[in-house]
């Protein structure tokens, strides 16, 4: 299934489920926590969280979302962080297994977070995020089916959003070598020259047009939408059986690769069934997920009517991933947000 990293603040995300960094007592303190709350509706929120009681740090439990979009509110406490040799990356990597075993029983067919533990409770920020990657990996990588639950991060704060500088400073380099925005061209001024003004024609009195200078009529939308997929039958290897081949190749069964592509289970059976049009960026998940060489990710990009583009930094940075052997869709989405705007700065 499906996991998205948005810039959002949590309280404005739409999902089955909202994750709420809270307080172990029936109350509710600052940042995140208090957001959620006021959000939700405090008072009402407040009465029904009460009857829960004390939350053990791990642990969570769930009530209403009230005003929320959502359907329910799961309160997982996080640890402080006290040096990391008192057991706080285990109890924060349980807030995140608790919370996603918790929408799961739910039937939640979406769980939203924050970053826990970032905030008042003081880990640092690349620790956090790592360990959330991690336990989000975890899951989704399961192979049991009931687990398909779409996961989102939301970060309100991108300071809050730290990657590995190892990492980080790796795949710079490479944007460096690599990334080639592409410059607009200036169009060049035509020399003014003054026209002797034009006679107008019968046709142009009544703002007709002579036949032959009618503009031949638009395509009918569905023929519009039918081009690609004619083009990607021209070339005579549709997605769905060279996808199958390179598992096969790739000692990948397709439910794995299901997991492993970041695509939900519906949209993934119509792209390869031929049923749906894929987006580029499905192709580029598709590549990750089948473990690709950069050759054989072009030719797949190519079936289905695209081309590798230095100057789309989700094109670069897949192809960093494919090169380094990152096929975690989980550390790409990473890698992806980290550098959105790379080359806008």
């Amino acid at each position: 299934m499906p996991f998205h990293i948005l810039e959002k603040d949590i309280t404005k995300v739409h999902a089955g489920a909202i994750v709420d960094p809270a307080n172990p007592y029936p109350t509710y303190g600052g940042g995140t926590d208090a957001a959620i709350y006021k959000a939700a509706g405090a008072a009402k929120l407040l009465e029904e969280r009460k009857l829960i009681g004390n939350i053990r740090p791990g642990n969570c439990a769930a009530t209403h979302a009230f005003d929320l979009d959502a359907d329910y509110i799961i309160h997982t406490v996080g640890p402080s962080w006290e040096g990391g040799n008192a057991g706080e990356l285990d109890t924060l990597a349980s807030c995140y297994r608790n919370s996603l075993e918790c929408a799961r029983m739910l039937q939640c067919r979406s769980i939203a977070f924050p970053l826990i533990g970032t905030g008042v409770y003081g880990f640092p920020k690349d620790k956090a995020l790592q360990t959330a990657l991690l336990q989000i990996t975890d899951f989704l990588m399961t192979p049991e089916k009931d687990h398909m639950v779409n996961i989102k991060l939301a970060v309100k704060d991108r300071e809050n959003f730290v990657m590995p500088k190892a990492l980080m400073s790796d795949l710079d380099a490479y944007l460096s070598e690599n990334f080639v925005p592409e410059v607009p061209q200036e169009e060049e001024e035509e020399p003014f020259e003054e026209e002797a003004p034009k006679k107008k024609s019968f046709f142009s009195l009544f703002g007709r047009k002579k036949k032959q200078e009618e503009e031949a009529p638009a395509a009918p939308e569905e023929e519009q939408g039918a081009r690609l997929s004619d083009f990607v039958r021209s070339r005579g290897e549709n997605l769905g059986p060279l996808v199958s081949r390179f598992a096969g190749e790739k000692s990948i069964a397709m439910d794995e690769l299901l997991r492993r592509s970041n695509l939900s289970p519906a949209r993934f059976h119509r792209i390869l069934s031929g049923e749906e049009t894929p987006e580029k960026r499905d192709v580029l998940e598709l590549s990750l997920g089948l473990r690709l060489t950069e050759q054989e990710a072009g030719r797949l990009l190519q079936a289905c009517g695209y081309r590798y583009q230095s100057s789309e930094i989700q094109d670069v940075i897949t192809w960093y991933c494919l090169t380094h052997h990152i096929y975690n869709c989980v550390q790409a989405e990473a890698l992806f947000f980290a550098r959105a705007d790379y080359g806008m700065r």
